[in-house]
This record gives C-alpha cells, structure tokens and sequence, in this order.
C-alpha cells in the first residue's frame, strides 16, 4: 500500500476513534482495528502512535495558518480590526469544521508536541501577527492608548477556543437560542457572539 495512501487512512481512522471515544490517542490495536489490519502491520508504519499523531497536528497547525491567512488578506488593509476579525472567523470556522482536530491540538496529553520546532514557530507565527494587527489598531487609535495587545492575544484565543469547545454543549445552544432576538443555528449564534467580543474591544464613544 502507498504510504501516503495509508497516512490517509490511518490519519482518518485515528479522527473517528478521537470523536467516537474522546481518547487522546486511542490504543494502536483500536486504530489497527478500525484499518482492518494487523497491528504488527500498523508498526511497520509506524514505530508508535506519537509519530502519527505528529504528521497530524504539523497538517492541522498548516491548515489553520493558511486558512486565517487566507481570510485575512481579503480584509481591509486599512482596518487593523477587521483583519483581526478575520483571523478570529478563520480559526473558528477551521475549529467547528474538525472537531477532533481541535482537540487533538489542544489535548494536554499531546500538547508536548507544541514544542516541536515547525509547530511552535507556526503558533507564535499567528499569535504575534494577531499582536500586531491589535498594536497597529491601537496605534490608529481604534482601540484604548492604554490597550494591552499582547494580553488580547491571550484572552483572545482563549475565547475562540471556548466558543468552538461549547459547540456542541446542547444546554447552551438551547439557552443561546431562547435568548436571542433571532433564530438561528448555534454555529451562527457562534460566530454573533465573536463578532460581539471582537467589536467590544473598540473604545465607546
């Protein structure tokens, strides 16, 4: 079997296991399992699940990154802010899209492979653009004198995560649907409620 062909595969399998029993990794027998083959034969592939789920999040962390980019270069280059709205749909969209991608990314139990070089730069790569886009705002005066850009970045992406997390937290898109003046799905009411933080960042005239 081609290589590739069976990363592929095996890279697929390993999705539906993350989403089927919410382990980070599933066993290699489960994974062999669910190839229908030999878990001797998933060795010769791999030496372990580690180098998988590698491949995986190296392909993950390329996606989000061209995705957000590809967002943001539609936006006004004129308006910082909107760029930043940009990068924020980006990532949520790529986030409520792969589920079990999103987790795979964030999972503590694999979180050490944030350390790995490619990855890590990709990472900083996105948060500092994010930093900038935030500091030449401020600088434009869209946002307070006194706005901390780099604190942004944080609770930022801890709100983007959040909202994709919730997703699907039935109780809330039940809460979120009665308590909003429209009807709409929860991956709308979703990107509403970005929309609201990203635009609260603005100073009240």
């Amino acid at each position: 079997m081609d290589s590739r062909h069976f990363q592929s595969r095996a890279a697929a399998a390993l999705l539906d296991l993350i989403e089927e029993t919410r382990l980070i990794p599933p066993s290699p027998h489960d994974l062999a399992a669910r190839l229908q083959i030999h878990p001797i034969k998933l060795g010769e592939y791999y030496s372990d699940l580690d180098a998988l789920t590698l491949s995986m999040v190296q392909e993950a962390m390329t996606k989000i990154s061209d995705t957000c980019i590809r967002l943001m270069v539609k936006a006004d280059p004129d308006q910082p802010m909107e760029q930043v709205r940009a990068l924020a749909h980006g990532f949520l969209g790529w986030a409520l899209d792969n589920p079990a991608e999103l987790r795979l990314l964030v999972d503590p139990r694999v979180l050490h492979f944030a350390d790995e070089p490619t990855i890590m730069a990709q990472i900083l790569a996105l948060f500092r653009l994010l930093e900038k886009l935030l500091t030449r705002a401020r600088d434009m005066r869209h946002l307070h004198a006194d706005f901390d850009a780099s604190l942004a970045v944080l609770s930022g992406f801890s709100f983007v995560y959040g909202l994709a997390r919730v997703a699907d937290f039935n109780p809330l898109a039940k809460f979120a649907s009665e308590s909003t003046d429209h009807d709409a799905d929860i991956r709308e009411l979703l990107f509403n409620a970005l929309d609201n933080y990203v635009d609260n960042l603005r100073p009240r005239n």
